[in-house]
């Protein structure tokens, strides 16, 4: 493929705006992503120009691949020279490489269509919310600095942000009774779901006190969890798994105690102990905190979400004995504990967590360090659809050969760490 080809790989569906995803390989071993965005006739490369590509990979060959590491070149202009995409093998050409860094002055480019918005001298966006009547002075500049700190500009949409006069018909923003309520997906769409944040959340979010939903997931927001998300009394859905996000999960989450779902992970890198103050959020009913690096012990004050019916920690670093008081959670359905480095034996008191009408339907252990005798009680989990034992680095064992075959039936491995 020649240096002046850039295949759009693959289309995403769903919003107004169909989306394009294009990822080319340089010489450099660098690699560069970009997002285009079809509008009508025109063709907006959202990340990276045509001209600030090619001349970013010099002649090098630009080859469609997948890949997990990018650089982000923050440029937004139209390019002339492409032409609306179809699906997954149009090609588009590439201005030509120069030997500067930033695109050629002679390049022809159809500037985006015209913002009302200014910056400062740091090139943080501004918006007059004190000019707004619709929602309180602190919850639009609440808005205000999320759009700053996540890159607004270079979201793959911003429909409305910064530009019209209420915040409420901002994309991904729903109100109600003169408040924000919900920050995420709308009735409509996925709004600020899988729409390109990146960076930081900031800590003014903890000042939309009457919002009830926070879903930011598919993106690629890092650094930590603002604890002033604590402040959120209101809010019963918690979304950010699916980013880059690091550091700690703040001990102030326990004090949303109307959370229905809190979910961190896939994708995030946490780290640290799991907050024993989680166990107060008496309502939650989801709690998915896996494929993060989380360590320590199950704190034991997770038994007191009566309500939960999923409980996914799998995929971390989490050492100690499961809890037994994990056997209390009567409404709970799936619990994932696999690939942690849990040790001891496996609890009795896992074999209540049915209540006759329903039960346990997937329980996995794998991939831990647990050893000894499986309890017998597991069998009174009639519900399971889905239960591993196997990748132990202790020895399991059975107290007879039927029980032997009952855990054979639903995982032949069950016991390879005697082996």
């Amino acid at each position: 493929m020649g240096a002046d080809t850039c295949v759009a790989r693959t289309a995403q569906t769903g919003l107004e705006d169909r989306r394009f995803t294009f990822i080319c390989s340089c010489e450099t071993m660098k690699w560069y992503e970009g997002t285009l965005v079809r509008r009508g006739a025109r063709l907006a490369i959202g990340l990276a120009t045509a001209a600030a590509l090619a001349t970013a990979c010099g002649s090098s060959d630009l080859i469609p691949e997948s890949a997990t590491d990018s650089l982000i070149l923050t440029t937004t202009s139209l390019s002339t020279s492409s032409t609306a995409l179809a699906p997954d093998s149009t090609t588009t050409t590439l201005v030509p490489a120069t030997t500067t860094t930033k695109p050629p002055a002679t390049t022809t480019s159809v500037a985006p269509p015209p913002k009302t918005t200014t910056t400062t001298s740091a090139s943080v966006p501004t918006f007059s919310c004190g000019s707004q009547t619709a929602i309180p002075v602190t919850e639009c500049e609440a808005l205000v600095a999320l759009y700053g700190s996540t890159n607004g500009d270079e979201w793959v949409d911003n429909q409305g942000w910064m530009i019209e006069g209420d915040p409420c018909s901002w994309l991904g923003v729903t109100c109600r009774d003169g408040s924000v309520s919900e920050l995420g997906p709308t009735e409509s769409g996925n709004g600020l779901v899988g729409n390109l944040l990146t960076g930081v959340l900031p800590p003014q979010l903890g000042n939309l006190t009457n919002l009830t939903s926070l879903n930011l997931s598919h993106n690629r927001i890092t650094g930590g969890i603002p604890p002033e998300l604590g402040n959120l009394a209101n809010l019963t859905h918690l979304s950010l798994f699916t980013n880059r996000m690091q550091g700690t999960i703040p001990p102030e989450l326990g004090k949303l105690t109307a959370l229905t779902a809190l979910a961190l992970g896939e994708g995030n890198q946490f780290t640290g102990p799991i907050p024993a103050e989680l166990g107060n959020l008496t309502n939650l009913d989801r709690l998915g905190l896996g494929w993060n690096q989380l360590s320590g012990p199950i704190p034991r004050e997770l038994a007191n979400l009566s309500k939960l019916n999923f409980m996914e920690l799998n995929e971390n670093q989490l050492s100690g004995t499961i809890p037994a008081e994990l056997g209390n959670l009567g409404n709970l359905l799936y619990l994932h504990l696999d690939g942690n480095e849990l040790s001891g034996s496996i609890p009795p008191e896992l074999g209540d967590l049915t209540n006759g009408d329903t039960g346990l339907i997937s329980l996995r252990l794998e991939n831990n360090h647990l050893s000894g005798s499986v309890p017998t009680e597991l069998s009174n989990l009639v519900w399971l659809n889905w239960f591993g034992l196997h990748g132990q680095t202790g020895c399991l064992t059975a107290a007879d050969p039927e029980f032997a075959d009952w855990l054979a039936s639903w995982d032949a491995s069950w016991n390879d760490g005697c082996s």
